[in-house]
């Protein structure tokens, strides 16, 4: 008789891989959108999922919020009555377009393969609540495309960042369209 154990890993090949998560806790950062995703959870709830980098900590909520190059995540379920009110203000205040120009199609185009808004800088000043359940939320409240003159003209990136994300600087003079 043997103590081996039936196949443990069978359905392996089908199986998605667990992600780590770092949701997006309070505090005044600028970032990076590093991808838009759309998907589906184990439960079958329908989310958007928005990966961004911290570039720059403007208000880290008392040393709770995220530190410089830490991966966040904005997660927002479709089940929720809020969800799609909060992508349209997303995407108007990020593509300086009215909330009205925003519709189903670009929305599923900022999310497919060719990911338009990756590697576009923004701000976010991010905020607790409590529900009408009782429970702790953060809001995420998108501010603006933080144009990459501004961020020259500022110094606001430390050289860290300037070297992990923007060949030094180079890249962001190129996105500023200031001639090397």
């Amino acid at each position: 008789m043997s103590n081996a154990a039936p196949n443990l890993f069978s359905g392996i090949k089908d199986a998605k891989a667990r992600l780590d998560a770092n949701y997006e806790r309070p505090g005044h950062y600028v970032l990076r959108i590093d991808a838009l995703k759309i998907g589906r959870t184990r439960k079958g709830d329908d989310f958007m999922a928005v990966e961004k980098t911290v570039l720059h900590v403007l208000d880290d909520d008392e040393g709770k919020g995220h530190k410089v190059t830490e991966n966040v995540t904005h997660m927002m379920m479709a089940k929720h009555d809020s969800f799609l009110g909060n992508v349209k203000a997303m995407f108007a205040k990020l593509l300086d377009c009215a909330t009205d120009d925003v519709d189903s199609d670009a929305c599923m185009a900022v999310c497919g393969d060719d990911q338009p808004m990756s590697g576009m800088i923004i701000e976010c000043k991010n905020r607790n609540i409590t529900t009408k359940a009782g429970n702790p939320f953060t809001v995420i409240n998108y501010i603006r495309e933080v144009p990459a003159p501004e961020l020259i003209e500022t110094g606001m990136l430390d050289q860290r960042v300037l070297d992990l994300y923007f060949e030094g600087g180079s890249l962001l003079r190129r996105m500023a369209g200031i001639e090397e």
